[in-house]
C-alpha cells in the first residue's frame, strides 16, 4: 500500500508541472516510463551482494546453531549417563543448567536472525531510494513527467521500460552495502 501511495504522490507531483499547459487549453499528454523495482534490486550489483551476504549469513547462523545444539545434546547425554551417580538435587540442578544453555542458544539465534532481517530491510530500502533517484535522472533526461513501478502497470510496450538503464546507474551510484555492524538494533 505504501508503494502505491508513493507512486501516486510522485505521479501527482510530476503532473503538477504540466498543469500550466493544461490550464492554457493545451492537451496534456503524459510522458511515462516504467521501472521494475524488484528486478532492479535483484539484478543490480549491490542487490546481488545483499542477497549473497544474507544467504551466507543465514547459513553461518544455522551452522553455529547446529554446532551448539550438537554440543548441548552431547552434554545432555553425558548428564543422563551420570544420572545414577548423582543425587536427585544435583541432577536437577545440572538439568536446569543444560536447559538454560538451550534457551540462551535459542535466544541468540532469534536475535541474530532478527538483526540480519533488519539489516536486509534497511539495505533494500537504501537500494530502492537510490533507484528512485536514478530513475528520476533518466526521466529528466528523456523529458518524461512520470515514472511508474512496473507492478502498477497492466500492459505496456517494452520501449517504456527503463529498468536496464536504472540498473546501470544504480551499479555506479551504489556499488556497496553498509557494514553489518552498522545495522540498527531496532527499527
Amino acid at each position: 500500500m505504501r508503494l502505491s501511495s508513493l507512486t501516486l504522490l510522485l505521479a501527482l507531483a510530476l503532473n503538477a508541472f504540466a498543469l500550466p499547459a493544461f490550464a492554457q487549453g493545451e492537451a496534456f499528454i503524459p510522458r511515462v516510463l516504467v521501472v521494475d523495482r524488484d528486478r532492479a534490486v535483484r539484478e543490480s550489483t549491490v542487490g546481488q551482494k545483499l542477497r549473497d551476504f544474507v544467504v551466507a549469513e543465514r547459513q553461518r547462523i544455522e551452522d553455529w546453531n547446529k554446532e551448539q545444539l550438537t554440543a548441548l545434546r552431547d552434554e545432555s547425554k553425558a548428564l543422563n549417563d551420570q544420572r545414577s551417580s548423582l543425587s536427585q538435587e544435583d541432577f536437577r540442578a545440572k538439568s536446569l543448567e543444560v536447559n538454560a544453555k538451550a534457551n540462551k542458544i535459542r535466544a541468540e539465534v532469534v536475535d541474530a536472525r532478527a538483526k540480519l532481517d533488519r539489516y536486509a530491510r534497511v539495505q533494500r530500502a537504501a537500494i530502492l531510494q537510490s533507484l528512485n533517484a536514478v530513475s528520476l535522472e533518466v526521466a529528466a533526461e528523456q523529458g518524461v513527467n512520470m515514472v511508474i513501478a512496473k507492478g502498477a502497470v497492466i500492459v505496456m510496450a517494452d520501449d517504456f521500460d527503463i529498468t536496464d538503464a536504472a540498473i546501470e546507474r544504480l551499479n555506479v551510484s551504489m556499488p556497496e552495502l553498509a557494514d553489518l555492524s552498522k545495522a540498527p538494533d531496532s527499527e
